[in-house]
């Protein structure tokens, strides 16, 4: 139908053949952004485990991994409906994000960008914790992270070029942090370093 959608890592997406006449339904496991062609009379809908996103024509971004706690839509054009469980129905305006952690359902202001960058291969940063951000990386690249000791509270701001590899990302992350970074086979894990 026109409709452009742009995958993260470890995204499922499933869709009929066809659309029906009535309305134009997806299914998503993971992050998935989109660029929904306008058509006024068929619905665009995507559903996940915890949402249902509803639109006519428009852009945004939708978060639902299996093992994450929090599911979020974020809305960069035009506008949305979200039902929450089958339940709560939420409309987002331009520059809002819907975020649900266990049952608490919230609707901020955001800068967009921060939550659509992983599409353009880049990861911004304004204040979170080094776990998230390792969970993203580990997400994006495929290979398992363990972090331990007080790093995963550290906040970080900025941002990183995925176009690198994991490795160089990784050193990028250790100039702002003194970390120790050990690889064992396809694992990664992540402590303080020692200090000399």
């Amino acid at each position: 139908d026109g409709t452009l959608v742009y995958l993260n890592s470890m995204t499922k997406i499933r869709f009929p053949e066809r659309f029906s006449e009535k309305c134009r339904e997806v299914e998503v496991c993971g992050e998935a952004f989109f660029e929904v062609a306008e058509n006024k009379r068929v619905p665009f809908v995507v559903k996940t485990d915890r949402l249902e996103v509803t639109v006519l024509g428009t852009s945004f971004n939708v978060t639902d991994y299996v093992k994450d706690t929090e599911t979020a839509v974020v809305l960069v054009q035009g506008s949305v409906d979200v039902t929450v469980d089958n339940k709560e129905k939420k409309r987002l305006l331009p520059n809002q994000r819907l975020s649900k952690v266990n049952s608490a359902v919230k609707v901020n202001e955001v800068d967009v960008y921060n939550y659509i960058c992983w599409k353009d291969d880049a990861m911004n940063f304004d204040g979170q914790r080094l776990s998230d951000v390792l969970k993203s990386l580990s997400r994006y690249y495929d290979t398992k992270i363990e972090i331990s000791g007080s790093l995963k509270d550290e906040k970080y701001y900025g941002s990183l070029d995925l176009n690198c590899t994991l490795d160089e990302v990784l050193e990028s992350i250790s100039l702002a942090t003194p970390l120790s970074i050990i690889r064992q086979g396809d694992e990664i894990y992540i402590t303080p370093e020692k200090s000399k």
